[in-house]
């Protein structure tokens, strides 16, 4: 998977002034031992400071965060031409029900809906985490930029 955190977090890294709304170009990663390449453009974005990077899909040149390369020989694409959807949609989780996972939930106590929200939970707690440490690597490319101003 290629990620627009990570493109963005490797823009600061190599001229954080450079870094805007308007700035546009193409990355070339090394995923699952090829080369594939992607066009990338930064948009103004009130929250993100330097503005929110989005990645354009090959296949059809739509603006996504993320980009996915599911078997080695494949393309690279995003998540609608892949046809992928997330978990949650598959497996109907948010029925309340103890009947609804079958003799495992009855005889543990637990619904769909519990295991949901701890899933929910736990993936959020992993993200925020993943962020605060992306944020601190930023602050220092961020930081040197200011500097040099």
């Amino acid at each position: 998977m290629l990620r627009a955190e990570d493109v963005y977090t490797a823009l600061l890294r190599n001229d954080a002034a450079k870094v805007g709304p308007g700035a546009r170009g193409t990355v070339t990663y090394k995923l699952e031992g090829r080369d594939v390449s992607a066009d990338w453009e930064i948009r103004q974005n009130a929250v993100w400071r330097r503005g929110r990077l989005f990645l354009g899909c090959p296949r059809c040149a739509r603006r996504s965060t993320r980009l996915y390369l599911p078997l080695a020989d494949s393309w690279l694409a995003c998540r609608r031409c892949w046809g992928l959807t997330y978990s949650s949609r598959a497996l109907l989780n948010y029925k309340a029900s103890l009947w609804g996972r079958g003799a495992f939930a009855r005889m543990f106590g637990t619904s769909q809906r519990d295991w949901a929200l701890s899933t929910t939970y736990e993936n959020r707690k992993a993200r925020r985490e993943a962020s605060r440490i992306r944020w601190t690597e930023r602050r220092n490319y961020l930081s040197e930029a200011a500097q040099k101003v």
